[in-house]
């Protein structure tokens, strides 16, 4: 019986195998065949309206063969930049590449090398006039977010000037992030409806890198001259 028990989990184990190697090969039949470029330069256009925001494609078929350069996506307001976030999907600087997609730095290309099921992630930052926009292919990458704020909502400086404003913030992404973080803290008068209002306090502060799935916490103090009822902004 145990002899049994063992050729069977074997037998499961290797048509898993086939069936993650039939999917691999073959996905690209099953999904529709979109035009590459096309899809970049809407992804692009909702992650500028999302800033900051990863956005998420539906999964298509990329057709082979083509190439397409970072040129193709800028203009005066616009940077483009090509990732990719899984080696089991493309290739990065190399001579030959067996896998459905390639990237050169160098030149600032993604060539399609084979038809490839895709679906990219987009984010776009906006930084000193400029959107620096990136296409992400594989894995979806780090993105951080503020997932609570704790603050009193009302401050009498007979009983203290400052204000403790506590967050916590997490990595919904699948790739950790390597870089170290900067939230911006903002503080604004809760009475003043001014859709233009301006922030009572405002500052920055670095966090610490943080891990795929993981969730972090942090604070700060805010020094106020007057008493009032506030309303706090946390961004990352």
């Amino acid at each position: 019986m145990p002899g049994i028990v063992f050729k069977v989990l074997v037998a499961a184990i290797i048509l898993a195998a086939l069936i993650a190697i039939f999917y691999q090969s073959f996905a690209y039949l099953f999904y529709p065949v979109k035009d590459l470029q096309a899809e970049i330069e809407k992804g692009f256009e909702l992650a500028k309206a999302n800033e900051g925001k990863i956005v998420e494609s539906e999964l298509f078929v990329a057709k082979a063969v083509q190439v397409l350069n970072t040129k193709n996506f800028e203009d005066s307001s616009t940077l483009a930049v090509f990732e990719c976030t899984d080696f089991e999907l493309c290739c990065k600087d190399t001579e030959e590449c067996s896998l459905g997609l390639s990237f050169n730095t160098e030149r600032k290309t993604l060539s399609v090398e084979k038809d490839s099921a895709v679906s990219p992630y987009y984010r776009c930052l906006y930084d000193r006039r400029l959107f620096v926009c990136k296409a992400f292919f594989g894995i979806k990458p780090a993105q951080a977010e503020i997932s609570s704020v704790k603050a009193e909502k009302t401050l009498k400086l007979e009983q203290s000037s400052q204000l403790l404003i506590e967050f916590k913030y997490s990595n919904i992404g699948e790739l950790d992030a390597f870089e170290e973080l900067t939230a911006r803290v903002q503080v604004f008068d809760k009475e003043d409806n001014n859709p233009l209002k301006q922030a009572l306090f405002e500052t920055e502060k670095a966090i610490p890198k943080i891990k795929a799935g993981e969730e972090k916490s942090s604070s700060i103090i805010a020094e106020f001259s007057r008493a009032g009822s506030f309303d706090v902004k946390i961004e990352i």
